[in-house]
């Protein structure tokens, strides 16, 4: 397997969840929510790209291709793909545990922009 292009725009347009992805940041212990948002992913046309991109961008949150986070580690590492280490002042990086002054500047300013919304 191959890294897929950082872009998914394409795929996305197919894509069972669209319009709908708030449905797949579910709540820890929210198993019911869960499991609606894990049988979505499964009528899914694009499940086999929404997979790919999610195996080579680290997606923290939500449910991507039917899988939770914890589902997407073990995936990668039963098929031997290892992500590459986020770079220095990245929101990535700071949530790795990174406090260096640009990893402190960056999530300083995505807070800012966050609670703006």
């Amino acid at each position: 397997m191959t890294p897929p292009d950082k872009h998914p725009d394409a795929w996305t347009e197919q894509a069972a969840c669209k319009g709908k992805t708030n449905l797949f940041f579910v709540n820890r212990g929210d198993t019911t929510s869960m499991k609606l948002a894990k049988a979505i992913c499964q009528t899914c046309p694009v499940i086999v790209d929404c997979r790919d991109h999610v195996t080579y961008n680290p997606e923290r949150f939500g449910i991507w291709a039917g899988m939770t986070e914890k589902d997407r580690r073990a995936y990668r590492l039963e098929n031997g793909i290892k992500l590459p280490a986020a770079q220095h002042g990245t929101r990535t990086r700071y949530a790795s545990g990174c406090r260096c002054l640009d990893c402190r500047t960056c999530n300083a300013r995505f807070r800012a922009e966050w609670n703006k919304r």
